[in-house]
């Protein structure tokens, strides 16, 4: 019986990515200026933090107050993936603790539950709170113990390689989902416990594990 998910946010609860790539593209074009904006690896560091990401490919941290202002401004047009927030409801109602664990900073995922409307979450870890992003294991663990749950209670939602990672490194049960950011073949590489492709097999899959 499992009693917690975690998840990650972007590509597993909101749909982002059209607005990550173009807040990265002008953010980039801004403070760069010069060559083509590397768009394709920056969304393969998901799940770090901004300034993690930054330094692995490279480019300056200058850029993190511009990409933050072009999200901001571009938040219309992120939308929750159908059936997630009816999702989220059922297992607070089934008594299933849920958390979130993303490399988006705290205060930009606090305006987004509001913006979206959002079910509330038991926990929630920023980038910008822990020391060591995903893939390393340490946003998962400081979920699981602000909710007082074993990692073997616990499953780990995410789009990406990292967040897979990162829950083996756990001990958590790991669950990739098709409909985000990382590639099947990326997902399948990286063997997660289950792979799912929509939200009605996530829900088959939770609903499940909890009774």
């Amino acid at each position: 019986m499992k009693s917690c998910v975690l998840f990650d946010f972007d590509g597993v609860i909101i749909n982002s990515e059209p607005v990550i790539k173009a807040a990265f593209t002008l953010s980039f074009r801004d403070i760069v200026g010069r060559g083509e904006p590397p768009v394709r690896e920056y969304l393969s560091h998901m799940g770090d933090s901004f300034d993690r990401i930054m330094s692995k490919m490279s480019l300056p941290t200058q850029m993190y107050p511009v990409f933050r202002d072009y999200s901001t401004r571009l938040s219309n047009l992120i939308e929750v993936f159908p059936g997630i927030s009816e999702l989220l409801r059922e297992l607070r109602s089934e008594g299933v603790a849920t958390g979130l664990v993303t490399g988006k900073d705290r205060r930009r995922v606090d305006e987004l539950i509001e913006v979206l409307g959002l079910p509330g979450f038991d926990a929630i870890v920023g980038g910008d709170e822990i020391e060591n992003p995903k893939p390393h294991p340490q946003p998962l663990l400081r979920a699981l113990d602000m909710l007082g749950v074993q990692a073997e209670q616990a499953w780990m939602i995410g789009d990406s390689p990292n967040d897979i990672v990162a829950a083996r490194s756990a001990g958590v049960s790991s669950c990739a989902v098709t409909w985000g950011i990382g590639s099947r073949r990326e997902l399948e590489d990286v063997k997660p416990d289950v792979l799912v492709s929509s939200p009605a097999e996530l829900r088959s899959l939770l609903l499940k594990a909890a009774a």
